[in-house]
């Protein structure tokens, strides 16, 4: 009877960790095979005290139509198209996997004529800093965001850098001014105040 219950142990403590491997797995697939893709945003701070510091990624989440309707509640795949100067917008929304890279989103939000609001998915939301480092991060950007207002440029300073596969998206890096948003602000913040 012992032997049973130690067997049957192992097999749930397997089980049990097969889940979380299996999770770290596709995510790891997705970070080493995906579809590259630079996206501008627009980054707040917000503080859950169960999931640490992270930056919230905002993005233009608007995509048009590639059919003439589309039912509400049910899942859209958005490919992605440059822009003039590279980085990655929504393109067309259809509710098929297409061809081309796409990102999966649980629904949509409304449609407005022929484009769509897109509810996006959390995997592509947030970005996690550490505790030091996140707070910082807000107000750098508010720091880019007001100096590009003063030079009248509409030149990109924060952008994300995704990777995509098979509809999942991860956010693999967040720049700013072209630089691992945490050595930006490490070089910015943290090492003068340090002097």
């Amino acid at each position: 009877m012992n032997h049973l219950r130690i067997i049957f142990f192992i097999i749930v403590m397997g089980i049990y960790l097969w889940f979380p491997a299996q999770l770290i797995r596709s995510n790891e697939i997705v970070l080493a095979e995906g579809y590259t893709c630079d996206m501008s945003l627009q980054p707040i701070d917000p503080y859950d005290a169960f999931r640490g510091r992270y930056i919230i990624l905002s993005y233009d989440a608007t995509a048009s139509l590639g059919v003439d309707t589309v039912a509400y509640g049910i899942p859209l795949y958005v490919t992605l198209k440059s822009d003039s100067l590279g980085y990655c917008a929504f393109d067309k929304a259809y509710p098929s996997p297409p061809e081309a890279p796409y990102i999966r989103v649980p629904s949509y939000g409304g449609l407005n004529y022929d484009r769509v609001w897109l509810q996006l998915p959390q995997d592509m939301k947030r970005f996690y800093l550490n505790e030091e480092i996140a707070p910082l991060a807000e107000e750098a950007f508010r720091e880019l965001q007001r100096t590009r207002r003063e030079m009248g440029t509409t030149e990109v300073t924060a952008f994300a850098r995704l990777k995509v596969l098979d509809g999942k998206v991860r956010v693999e890096q967040v720049y700013f001014e072209g630089q691992p948003v945490a050595e930006y602000v490490r070089e910015r913040f943290l090492s003068s105040s340090k002097q």
